[in-house]
C-alpha cells in the first residue's frame, strides 16, 4: 500500500501488515475529529513503525500487488 500526503510526501507499507491491522487510518481522537496539527483530515497509525513513519494530511490511498 502507498499513501501519499500533501506535500509530496508517500509511504509505504507492507500489504501483511494491513491485512493484520497494524496499520490503519485515522479521522478521530477520543471522539472528535483529528486536529490540523495532528493530521486532518486522515492520518496513518502504523504499529510497530517509527512515529515519523505516520502519515499526516492524507490525500490518496494505493493498494498496489497481485
Amino acid at each position: 500500500m502507498v499513501i501519499w500526503a500533501q506535500g509530496g510526501r508517500t509511504a509505504s507499507y507492507p500489504l501483511a501488515d494491513i491485512l493484520s491491522d497494524k496499520i490503519f487510518l485515522v479521522y478521530q481522537v477520543n471522539g472528535k475529529d483529528l486536529p490540523r496539527r495532528h493530521g486532518f483530515p486522515l492520518r496513518v497509525v502504523a504499529e510497530d513503525y517509527y512515529g515519523s513513519d505516520w502519515v499526516k494530511y492524507v490525500t490518496k490511498v494505493s493498494v498496489e500487488g497481485t
